[in-house]
């Protein structure tokens, strides 16, 4: 299965052709869709918006909107910038992560390449688009592909001995998302052990780059960046459910079998025989990261990201040196893509686009148009419908409030029931009923009790129910 059978080759190309064709047309459609995608986009945008005012987005977690900044401030800053250019859109964060989702494309297309592997190449650049794990970040308002991006340019320079080079991407993947630890620490790491002095001097130049830009965010953060770091780990330690991590990994698992299963093999073998590289260190080390940071509900997407492309890379990079097993290995690849593209295509219809998002067009057009008759804060499970309209949402993220209020016990719920007794808050937008809002922890009890006792609903637009005083 390499360049020496054409006639499988022009059938690999043209399956991916149409594939690329429809993940292109998919794209197109996801950027330019004028509302919210997924949960977090909002939350994103809200924070991108409140940078390109030059407000400061680290504040009093126990103030309206209650907001605690879960991540570090890189991807806010570079979306905020065309925000003040060219205007509040989810356009452009779309168009952010798009564009670092084509660059770990050509990263993994120049890691992976070889001569009379262009087969193997191809399906792997197929298996990194359809992995469910890393396609729906693709074209989101999202920080994790930029960060995943910043950190393979940062380990393909490393492993091209730019190691000095190299430094800059890792600090500007930390601080567009800090759990992407694994691909810098074990470049540090392996550093250290093959060349001990200038090891050392690495790992001293990485810190004197990343201690003073961390001093120098909370400095302009009026000291309150890394307070939010620090409470964001502590509740997700709070939070940790090792069935919710294990259900996670096994569907990663699921979904990656043969990509994962080989570099997992391969990078355990490396270790063993006490041949330390960089690549099988950082597989191994990501997947300890998921062990820390992926046992919450939603974490097999975002925080196995960085695994499962490890995981093609090192499948490409092993395949390439073990020309026996080349032909087995490659039909297993061929497998795991046949399962995974149905898996896409169900999944992710680009022509049958109203399918793909859980919230009519036409119900984010009538709430909109609604929300032009009120002002204050509001309560919304849909921030993104607040922020694109131009409203101040009064939790900005109800599941992060929920999770300090029940966990963490940081923020006091009580001023948030009082305002709702009192019917300060002059609208509530929820997208599913009361019940299912607190089973999804996205409110606490006491809460939705207040809800139900002082607000009816006023209007449905299918998923959205308005709530207005009674």
């Amino acid at each position: 299965m390499d360049e020496d059978n054409p006639a499988l080759i022009l059938i690999l190309l043209v399956f991916l052709s149409f594939f690329f064709l429809d993940f292109s047309l998919e794209a197109y459609k996801r950027i330019t869709f004028p509302y919210q995608l997924d949960y977090p986009e909002g939350y994103v945008l809200y924070f991108s918006s409140s940078l390109s005012k030059a407000e400061n987005i680290y504040k009093d977690i126990n103030e309206e909107p209650f907001a605690l900044v879960l991540y570090t401030p890189f991807f806010f800053f570079l979306s905020s910038i065309f925000i003040k250019l060219f205007g509040l859109s989810f356009l452009w964060g779309r168009l952010i992560s798009f564009s670092f989702s084509l660059l770990s494309l050509s990263i993994i297309f120049k890691f992976t390449y070889r001569k009379g592997s262009r087969f193997i190449t191809f399906v792997l650049l197929a298996l990194f688009i359809s992995d469910p794990t890393l396609f729906p970040f693709l074209t989101l308002n999202r920080v994790d592909i930029t960060a995943l991006a910043f950190s393979l340019l940062g380990l393909f320079l490393f492993l091209k001995r730019f190691h000095y080079l190299s430094i800059p991407f890792f600090l500007l993947s930390l601080f567009t998302k800090q759990t992407f630890l694994a691909i810098p620490l074990a470049c540090i790491i392996y550093k250290i052990i093959s060349e001990g002095k200038k090891g050392l001097k690495f790992l001293l130049i990485f810190l004197s780059s990343i201690v003073p830009s961390l001093l120098f965010i909370n400095y302009l953060s009026e000291n309150r960046f890394l307070y939010h770091m620090l409470i964001a780990n502590y509740g997700m330690a709070l939070e940790y459910d090792p069935i919710i991590y294990l259900n996670n990994l096994l569907t990663f698992v699921r979904n990656n079998i043969f990509t994962f299963g080989i570099a997992l093999f391969y990078s355990v073998m490396r270790i063993k025989r006490k041949r330390l590289k960089p690549l099988p260190l950082a597989l191994l080390i990501s997947l300890f990261v998921t062990f820390i940071t992926g046992a919450r509900i939603g974490a097999i997407q975002n925080h196995f990201m960085e695994l499962a492309a490890l995981s093609i890379i090192i499948t490409g990079v092993f395949i390439s040196r073990v020309r026996s097993l080349r032909r087995l290995l490659s039909l297993l690849l061929v497998i795991q893509l046949a399962v995974n593209f149905p898996l896409y295509s169900l999944t992710y219809p680009s022509t049958n686009f109203e399918e793909l998002i859980s919230i009519p067009y036409d119900s984010q057009y009538k709430v909109s148009k609604f929300l032009e008759n009120f002002t204050g804060r509001i309560i919304s499970e849909d921030i993104g419908i607040l922020v694109i309209n131009g409203k101040e949402p009064y939790i900005l993220d109800l599941a992060g409030f929920t999770s300090f209020v029940t966990y963490s016990k940081l923020i006091d719920e009580g001023k948030v029931i009082k305002d709702i007794e009192d019917k300060k808050i002059p609208v509530i937008i929820l997208e599913n009923s009361l019940e299912d809002v607190v089973r999804l922890q996205r409110l606490t009890p006491s809460i939705a009790i207040a809800i139900a006792k002082n607000y009816y609903i006023y209007k449905y637009y299918p998923p959205y129910y308005i709530l207005l005083p009674k």
